[in-house]
């Protein structure tokens, strides 16, 4: 019937076998995976870009009434530097007689 050397062929087939299937379920598997990720972020990345563009609304509304001398202050204080450089920027008021 089968010999040693027939069943070391059916083996070597059912071995070549389970590492395609194996192999097509791995990439089948991962493609899927990768898909749902990838909408998963692409989701989160909209939110927060959509959270950013109403923060950044709200602060070009308050940065539209501010004046240079106010604007000079934030920036330089939001970047921790020293605020001398905006005196030039404050406003001079006339003096009443």
């Amino acid at each position: 019937m089968f010999g040693l050397f027939d069943w070391i062929k059916v083996g070597a087939g059912f071995t070549a076998g389970a590492l395609v299937a194996g192999s097509a379920a791995y990439w089948i598997g991962h493609a899927v995976g990768d898909s749902a990720g990838y909408a998963r972020r692409i989701s989160e990345v909209a939110i927060a870009d959509g959270k950013a563009t109403m923060e950044r609304k709200g602060d070009d509304a308050a940065l539209q009434n501010m004046s240079d001398y106010d604007l000079c202050l934030v920036g330089l204080r939001g970047g921790g530097l020293p605020v001398d450089a905006c005196e030039q920027l404050r406003p001079v008021r006339e003096e009443q007689p």
